[in-house]
């Protein structure tokens, strides 16, 4: 699945759906680099949706701005991180995610959410 980020934002190319796949202890969320329009990428803002289904930035959680995430495309969130507040998501949900990237130019559309990847799995005892 892949978005237009088109001129109504200033920023061409495509950003895919985020994937993400399940680890034992933690969340690997990962993401194609869009097309830059020859401004490099700034940060990525991730978004995540809460047990309300509201789809909010979590800058504590994923901290797009970080060089690491930049240059990976990607980063690891502790699998606690989806059980406690403010996310609170219950056992079995499906974690969804989406990208925006950012750069001099602007802000590009939000990619499409994912629809498959990783579950919330069981707290330990």
């Amino acid at each position: 699945m892949i978005v237009d980020c088109g001129p109504a934002n200033n920023l061409r190319g495509e950003l895919e759906t985020p994937d993400n796949f399940a680890y034992t202890e933690e969340i690997e969320i990962s993401w194609e680099m869009p097309a830059d329009d020859n401004s490099n990428v700034q940060r990525y803002i991730v978004y995540i949706l809460d047990r309300d289904e509201n789809v909010v930035e979590y800058p504590g959680i994923c901290d797009g701005a970080d060089a690491d995430v930049i240059s990976t495309m990607s980063c690891r969130v502790p699998m606690a991180t989806f059980w406690d507040a403010p996310l609170s998501l219950p056992k079995f949900e499906l974690i969804v995610v989406q990208i925006q990237a950012v750069n001099a130019i602007g802000n590009s559309a939000k990619s499409l959410k994912n629809s498959e990847g990783a579950s919330i799995a069981t707290r330990p005892k």
